[in-house]
């Protein structure tokens, strides 16, 4: 600090600021002018000289101000990936354990049985299932979905909970789906309801 203080005296000499090509003449000008225009001159140098510095304070304000949005817009960033790298983290967890889950179907599962027995354990007769549709959906990244659409008829609301419970419930990892419940016209108390389930294996 002390050496580049030094160095700026030296270059702000009065004697060798005289002999700068570009400066002689303003010394020329300066050094031919009346006392009192000399004041003037004088005065006029030293508020240009403040405004000068004044304008470099404000500058260098506006620029560290400018970093600090910076900075800030970084640390938003930085908190969105790692918020991004959370809800990664959970969803591949979650697809381990559904994979996990997933390979526990035997080649022998059947949807279309399994929801027909998890109908009967609930107190649903055969009388009330309209139909069960399975069909494979086109295979993803990882799984094969298997998906069915049951529509059962004349069921009342404890029956289709326990419905609901057991296939949420089940070890084969059934998921429900777009589930439609419309009350009876005849019977209010019977519900008409449609829903999809559905079964994942990992793919081959």
């Amino acid at each position: 600090m002390k050496k580049w203080l030094e160095i700026l005296k030296e270059k702000l000499n009065l004697s060798k600021l005289r002999e700068n090509r570009f400066l002689a003449p303003l010394f020329l000008w300066y050094d031919g002018l009346p006392p009192d225009q000399k004041n003037i001159a004088h005065t006029a140098s030293i508020i240009g000289g403040v405004l000068f510095l004044l304008f470099l304070v404000a500058w260098g304000h506006m620029k560290v101000e400018g970093l600090k949005e910076q900075i800030e817009a970084q640390n938003l960033n930085l908190k969105e990936l790692s918020r991004y790298e959370e809800q990664f983290q959970e969803q591949t967890t979650a697809l381990k354990i559904l994979e996990r889950e997933a390979k526990k179907l035997g080649a022998d599962f059947s949807l279309l049985s399994s929801l027909e027995q998890l109908a009967q354990s609930s107190q649903i007769g055969r009388e009330s299932i309209e139909s069960i549709s399975p069909k494979q959906l086109p295979p993803g990244e990882y799984f094969v979905e298997t998906e069915a659409t049951v529509q059962l008829a004349r069921v009342t609301l404890r029956q289709l909970v326990e419905y609901f419970y057991k296939i949420e419930t089940s070890p084969n990892t059934l998921l429900l789906k777009e589930i439609r419940v419309k009350p009876r016209f005849d019977n209010p108390q019977y519900l008409n309801v449609t829903f999809k389930v559905s079964a994942y294996k990992p793919k081959e």
